[in-house]
């Protein structure tokens, strides 16, 4: 029988004492609830869950959850599931290649090749599906795949080893493209992606694959973000899947 496990990071602030402190940018007040709302839909979706909120969400944390779930006496084996949800903070640098992206930690960022590196560890068949509200979030999962055909161009020539590295068949759904911002309104729980994300769901009642969902998650935030005044921004969710494996898209999501 398959089985699941998930991580839902939710970062809220930044240690004061990290080096990507940055006194001037704003706490993420609703990413503690989304992270809590993503564990409870994977808990009742049967995943063994870890939540990890602002302090505990630290870079040897989330590193050694994902890396339990790939390798070891309890790794997942083909067949079986791992999701993964963020919400918090991203940002992006250029390499001479192209853009990186990163997530904000509670200890410090965490770019996008290392989550990236984690990925080459799990095994053959392992479907992995992960979802980032943050800003500037498509390369959270395409941008090793296009500094791999530049492999010339590199500064960081192990990427291109990682991106053929990995084996397990992976999802990204993402709130924004790299050139967005993600956004949130103040007065609401919930991300804008995150509610769209927990709305289209419906507690159980969507039925479509993964595709479907994507659409509909796209559709409801446009919906939302116009509902509240303010928000004329354009922020467009990214869908990005890759790996070596068959792909996994046309079930339904968050189905072990």
């Amino acid at each position: 029988m398959a089985k699941g496990i998930s991580l839902h990071i939710g970062v809220g602030k930044v240690d004061s004492r990290a080096p990507c402190y940055d006194k001037g940018k704003y706490p993420c007040p609703f990413a503690e609830n989304d992270a809590s709302s993503m564990e409870a839909l994977a808990r009742k979706q049967n995943f063994k869950t870890t939540l990890l909120c602002t302090k505990h969400a630290t870079t040897r944390n989330v590193l050694d959850e994902i890396g339990k779930a790939a390798k070891g006496p309890k790794a997942l084996q083909s067949g079986d599931m791992f999701l993964l949800t963020y919400s918090g903070h991203g940002l992006w640098y250029d390499d001479p290649s192209g853009q990186v992206d990163e997530w904000y930690l509670f200890d410090r960022k965490l770019t996008s090749h290392e989550l990236y590196g984690e990925w080459k560890n799990f095994q053959s068949g392992v479907r992995i599906f992960y979802t980032s509200d943050s800003c500037f979030s498509a390369s959270m999962g395409e941008h090793v795949l296009l500094l791999a055909r530049h492999f010339k161009l590199l500064s960081k020539p192990n990427l291109a080893s990682l991106a053929a590295a990995v084996k397990a068949s992976v999802l990204l759904i993402s709130a924004c493209q790299d050139t967005q911002q993600s956004s949130a309104d103040p007065k609401r729980k919930h991300g804008f992606f995150t509610e769209s994300l927990l709305s289209v769901w419906n507690n159980g009642g969507f039925s479509g694959n993964y595709k479907d969902y994507y659409d509909a998650v796209k559709s409801t935030l446009t919906n939302l973000r116009n509902q509240a005044p303010g928000y004329h921004v354009p922020q467009d969710p990214a869908y990005v899947p890759f790996g070596n494996s068959p792909s996994f898209e046309d079930r339904r999501p968050y189905t072990i």
